[in-house]
């Protein structure tokens, strides 16, 4: 196992193991602007072979979408299937299309649109939402650990969608106690990215669940993803402004002043 070069920054790390509730919430107050260096850092293009049938999973396509799926993603997906207890494939699709752009691009987009049938996803989801509901009645944390296990195996009965997808439809509906399954966060709590199963999720939901009760009231799971997330990748996007001490000449003291990390 290795781990993912840019995911695993040492300013992830720091915040995890000494970050105030101040300094996550900064963290998480600069995560638009990393998800729009990321969009505008992108270069990629559409293939030559392009299909319109699958165009949709194209990487230049899940970038152009990136800010409008991620709005999607934290406000809407996870309040329409608590209204609705199901989700669709193209709901779906468009959670793959975030996920593929915002984590490490993942292409599957011609195994998911011929694979999948819009009435397995409705069942499937439905039955999920239907396990994941116990979350939602206070229960212990040896509960919400084998709750989320169980949510796990039922999502990933979907063809194509694995645990790590899968945490996409849980983190939506329940981000409180369970985050997205990302490698940036992931990797600053000190864990490996891989293998991608649900034993070391729950393991990784539980430390972050932990750190959003250390936090305050305000914090969830999937926030506390999401400041490690933007801490990590603004530090590997060279974004973040650190204080460091200079000698200032003729004057015999020192003084802070601001670098940008490259």
């Amino acid at each position: 196992m290795k781990w993912r070069v840019g995911a695993h920054g040492a300013a992830g790390e720091r915040l995890w193991k000494t970050g105030t509730s101040l300094d996550f919430q900064t963290a998480l107050s600069n995560y638009d602007n990393v998800i729009h260096q990321m969009i505008k850092l992108d270069k990629s293009k559409t293939p030559k072979n392009s299909s319109a049938k699958y165009s949709w999973g194209e990487k230049p396509k899940c970038f152009k979408t990136l800010k409008s799926n991620d709005r999607w993603w934290h406000t809407e997906f996870g309040p329409s299937m608590k209204s609705t207890g199901e989700a669709t494939k193209e709901d779906l699709k468009r959670m793959l299309q975030w996920k593929w752009s915002r984590g490490k691009y993942r292409p599957g987009r011609t195994k998911f649109t011929d694979q999948v049938q819009e009435e397995s996803v409705i069942t499937v989801v439905r039955a999920t939402l239907q396990v994941l509901e116990p979350l939602s009645n206070n229960p212990t944390p040896t509960e919400i650990n084998s709750i989320i296990a169980e949510g796990i195996t039922t999502a990933t009965n979907i063809p194509q969608i694995g645990p790590a997808s899968a945490t996409g439809i849980l983190a939506a509906r329940y981000p409180e106690f369970c985050p997205m399954y990302a490698d940036e966060s992931m990797e600053s709590i000190g864990m490996y990215r891989e293998p991608y199963v649900a034993s070391r999720y729950i393991e990784y939901a539980e430390q972050l669940r932990n750190k959003a009760k250390e936090l305050g009231e305000d914090w969830t799971a999937n926030k506390i993803c999401d400041a490690l997330f933007s801490q990590a990748k603004a530090d590997q996007l060279g974004m973040l402004v650190e204080k460091v001490t200079v000698k200032v000449k003729n004057e015999g003291e020192e003084r802070p002043t601001k670098k940008q990390r490259r």
